[in-house]
This record gives structure tokens, sequence and C-alpha cells, in this order.
């Protein structure tokens, strides 16, 4: 009886060790940076198209006077219309946000961490990320290529943050290469 159950045993676990090993699913490679500049080229390059404002002149207008025989001509008018930013480029314009955890927000809540508790996810290995006011959601790094978590605990008590810097979505994901944070 002992020997059948032992038996028994000993299949299942070839079945469940030949299921396991079967068969290796390679996982697809992510693309790899060399440095924190080649990340900043790509933004620039990845940039589709770029709103432009441009003011066309006002043609000159004929304005005649009852009591005079010259027509006097109105000069065009020109305005100067100044080109806005590119999409994602945020280093004359802060990003403003709020700083917020990624596991209350998976969780289902709003995110909103204390600077103490941003700091104990962080030493425990949690990502603290940024969200805009219109809701975005970005993993911040620094312009040396390292994560920005540590440095985004610290202003976790703040109510709105403004970041400079670019942002770029690289596989679906938002993110934002970050050369100052300050309290707003």
């Amino acid at each position: 009886m002992k020997l059948k159950m032992l038996l028994s045993l000993l299949i299942i676990a070839g079945m469940v060790f030949v299921v396991s090993c079967g068969s290796e699913e390679k996982q697809p490679e992510l693309e790899t940076l060399d440095s924190v500049d080649e990340l900043i080229e790509e933004l620039d390059e990845a940039e589709t198209h770029t709103d432009t404002i441009t003011a066309a002149p006002d043609t000159s207008v004929a304005v005649s006077d009852a009591t005079s025989d010259k027509d006097e001509t109105v000069a065009p008018q020109t305005e100067s219309v100044s080109t806005p930013a590119k999409p994602g480029d945020y280093t004359q314009k802060p990003l403003e946000g709020t700083i917020v955890s990624l596991n209350h927000l998976i969780m289902g809540g709003n995110g909103k961490v204390s600077k103490a508790e941003a700091q104990d996810l962080v030493a425990k290995g949690n990502l603290i990320l940024f969200r805009a006011s219109d809701g975005a959601v970005y993993f911040v790094y620094n312009e040396d290529g390292t994560f920005a978590g540590k440095r985004l605990a610290g202003y976790a008590n703040n109510s709105k943050v403004g970041m400079l810097g670019k942002s770029k979505v690289i596989n679906g994901m938002n993110v934002f290469i970050m050369n100052m944070i300050e309290s707003m």
C-alpha cells in the first residue's frame, strides 16, 4: 500500500517536472539604451508633428473719406506669435502634479503617500512615480539614467510639485527625464 502511494507521488512529481520544463518561451528583449543622451536624442527624433501657428497678415484696406479725394491705406498688421513648445518638452515650463505610489494606484487607491511612507516604500524596493495634473503617470529618471524614486519620495508631502525635463512614451509607458524638481 505504501509502495503504491509512493510510486503514485513519484509519477505525479515527474509529470509536474516535465510539464514545467517542457517549453521554454523566449521573452521579448527590451530596448536598452547606452546613455541618457541617447534617450534624449530619441525623444527629439520621435516627435512626429509639431503644432505651429502662423499669423497671416491682414491685407491692406482702403479707407475713403467723403471730404477727401485721397485714399488712405492702412498698413498690414502682423502679430508676433511664439511657437509652442514641442510635445514632451518641459525644459521651460514645468510639468505639474503629485508624487504617488505605484502599489497604491494598482490596489485602486489614489496613490497619495506621505514623505515617510514614500521613503519606506523606496527602501523596500517599491516604485514611487509622478502623476501629472492631467492624470498621466510617469516613471521618472534622473539625467544620469538612474531611477528617481528616492528623489521623488522627498517631495511626497507636497500637494503640488513641478518638474523640468523631457517626457516620452516608451513601449506604452510614460517616461520623464528630470532635470529639476520643486514644490509649487
